[in-house]
């Protein structure tokens, strides 16, 4: 998903980089269940 400035404002007070200078990243990840999740979580661990 791609945000503007304005509405990428109304989640976070932090300042928004300056890409030309700066690098940053966003990620998201979905998963089918809470169950799904935690295994992700715990083989990522290990």
């Amino acid at each position: 998903m791609l945000l503007t400035h304005d509405k990428f404002k109304q989640f976070t007070s932090k300042l928004i980089i300056d890409a030309k200078q700066s690098v940053g990243v966003s990620n998201a990840l979905f998963f089918e269940s809470i169950d799904a999740m935690k295994s992700f979580a715990e083989n990522a661990v290990k």
